[in-house]
């Protein structure tokens, strides 16, 4: 760039120590363009902004507001223009400061009031806060998102949890108003019934009690499993063995349709870490179910092999299977599929829940095998 201009001198009368000062200056901005728009001249000022904004190709349309075009267009001589200049760039920052420009006979002088590093300073301050605002906006934006998809689930849950709570109210008040006739029955004509009369409505009312009081029991089960609330009283105990027990109490329940369970492993004892009343509900939940789905006559088996660190059980029915696109949902509360016992047994749909938060807990896993019509494989898996 040129030395200054002898315009500088006779601008306003300045003076030679002046004009230096003038001309190191970076908070005064001065520039000298031709009518054309090259720059001829700048100071420290200038030059500052033109090295934080790289505008050095073609300074003059970086005149954002008031433009080039509108700055060569003005006529007259002397001052055309005062007030606040806006200066841009290609990153689409732009700079505002006061500014006088002249339209002289050797160009258009342009002067102005600014320090450029401390604009570009507060400048780079405001694009990072604005950054960080849009960065906040964008995250309200999603957890707005995400908040109304929670409570979207949370009205469609609270509307089958409606639904089923109607549906267990329904089930329960069948059997106990049933309990209540019979045992009404039973005050009422104590001494005209005879023995087998008596017996029988008592065994009505036990059967309509058991019902009531299982339907409740898996209802505040699955109600405290949902809440968080599973405590874990674990120990040692031989798995085999606590499985032959189990087996055993059930093959009561599958007499009564003629069903048999066969116990199957290779192992007389494997010692395992885990709660035994949890672990002997995922047991009866699942031969039930097996049991309650087959037909009188069938044969249920039960596996257990060890898998690699994993100790793994087998329930193996002939019963109806599932279909395939049931089995995704096998797990949800109230899921009762479209299998129907074949005993005439009661089925809520809690069970299977109860099944998968137990072994959650106890960092197992569970999982079905299906065809329809061929039976139900369903496996789990324990620790060693």
């Amino acid at each position: 760039m040129k030395s200054p201009p002898e315009f500088l001198n006779e601008f306003q009368g300045l003076d030679g120590p002046l004009t230096g000062f003038l001309a190191n200056s970076k908070s005064v901005v001065i520039g000298l363009f031709n009518h054309s728009g090259t720059l001829l001249y700048s100071n420290a000022g200038l030059n500052q902004f033109i090295h934080l904004s790289g505008l050095k190709d073609s300074p003059s349309s970086a005149l954002v507001n008031p433009d080039w075009n509108k700055i060569s267009s003005m006529v007259g001589s002397g001052s055309v223009f005062q007030g606040k200049l806006t200066l841009g760039n290609q990153l689409n920052k732009s700079y505002s400061f006061d500014a006088e420009i002249f339209n002289l006979a050797s160009g258009i002088l342009l002067v102005g009031e600014a320090d450029a590093e401390e604009l570009f300073s507060q400048n780079s301050k405001l694009s990072l806060l604005n950054q960080q605002v849009n960065n906040l906006q964008h995250q309200l934006i999603k957890e707005k998102k995400a908040l109304e998809r929670a409570l979207h689930d949370l009205d469609v849950m609270n509307q089958e949890k409606n639904k089923y709570i109607g549906m267990v109210a329904h089930d329960l008040r069948n059997p106990i108003g049933l309990a209540q006739s019979f045992a009404q029955l039973l005050v009422e004509n104590y001494c005209e019934n005879t023995f087998e009369d008596n017996k029988k409505q008592l065994e009505i009312i036990e059967k309509s009690c058991s019902f009531s009081i299982n339907l409740i029991t898996e209802m505040l089960d699955i109600s405290k499993i949902e809440a968080g609330i599973l405590t874990l009283h674990s120990g040692s105990f031989d798995y085999i063995e606590f499985c032959r027990t189990v087996v055993a109490r059930n093959r009561i329940f599958a007499k009564k349709k003629n069903q048999e369970i066969i116990l199957t492993t290779d192992h007389e004892s494997l010692i395992l870490e885990f709660d035994p009343y949890k672990i002997e509900q995922v047991l009866d939940n699942l031969i039930g179910n097996a049991l309650k789905f087959s037909q009188p006559g069938q044969e249920l088996r039960v596996n257990i092999t060890q898998s690699g660190d994993y100790v793994r059980t087998e329930i193996i029915d002939q019963g109806q299977g599932m279909p395939p696109e049931e089995l995704n949902n096998i797990f949800q509360p109230f899921n009762s599929g479209s299998s129907i016992p074949t005993g005439g047994e009661k089925s809520y749909g809690l069970g299977l829940a109860i099944v998968k938060r137990i072994l959650d807990a106890h960092n197992g896993i569970v999982n079905f095998l299906s065809e329809p019509g061929k039976g139900l494989a369903v496996f789990f898996q324990l620790p060693l």
